[in-house]
């Protein structure tokens, strides 16, 4: 009996070890592919400022350039998560809402270039903004999804990974509360300093969450090829 129950025990691991290398091949993917996505904003929307700050009007040719070149790679993401959800249902999930920030997050600049660049161009400078705002709502929405997956994908695997997205979750609800909290305060007058300053720690802290979701998407896709090339 206990010879069975050590077999068995050797065909779970041996299974989880096959979804392991399955799953850092495609994290390697989504690592990759989050960099490009994101060297692609902001060289791009670092061009439409710059015109703007230089009170030039944007060029719909860059905007339109940045709707397809970001567009390109976040569909690239979404087919990764999309092929995850063989092993986490969570993946699709995660990966419809990307899908649906980039959508609005892509076209929020297009739409921006067009209030520029049309003569009655008010309605576009509207939508830009509505866009913008809701694409803040599902890149919060993806991250907190794809957060829960990983954890409950790491639990068998990694404690530390499982903790790192665990907290990596939690940093991103407390800087949403955070937000939420300091800018009403901030046109009050008596406390709109104070209100200032928790916003500027605030900025500090999605500074630091930025960078964490490159290192915490590295030590996942580390970890899952360190654990299917374990010997058993």
């Amino acid at each position: 009996m206990e010879n069975e129950l050590t077999e068995k025990e050797k065909m779970s691991r041996s299974e989880l070890k096959t979804r392991c290398d399955d799953m850092a091949k495609k994290f390697k993917f989504l690592f990759i592919v989050t960099i490009i996505s994101t060297v692609i904003h902001f060289i791009l929307s670092g061009l439409l400022v710059g015109m703007q700050i230089t009170t030039e009007v944007p060029s719909l040719v860059i905007s339109i350039l940045y709707v397809i070149l970001k567009m390109l790679a976040d569909v690239m993401l979404c087919i990764i998560l999309f092929t995850l959800s063989r092993h986490n249902d969570g993946y699709r999930t995660a990966g419809i809402f990307y899908l649906i920030y980039s959508i609005l997050a892509n076209l929020a600049p297009l739409f921006l270039s067009l209030s520029y660049n049309l003569q009655d161009g008010k309605t576009w400078g509207y939508l830009s903004t509505i866009f913008s705002t809701s694409s803040s709502i599902f890149s919060l929405l993806y991250t907190l999804k794809i957060s829960k997956v990983m954890i409950s994908v790491f639990e068998p695997v990694s404690l530390a990974v499982k903790v790192d997205w665990r907290d990596f979750r939690q940093w991103n609800v407390y800087v949403l509360i955070g937000t939420i909290i300091c800018t009403p305060l901030m046109v009050i007058p008596w406390i709109q300093y104070a209100a200032l300053i928790g916003a500027i720690i605030i900025s500090m802290a999605s500074s630091i969450i930025f960078i964490w979701r490159f290192t915490i998407l590295f030590k996942s896709y580390k970890m899952m090829e360190k654990f299917s090339r374990q010997q058993d």
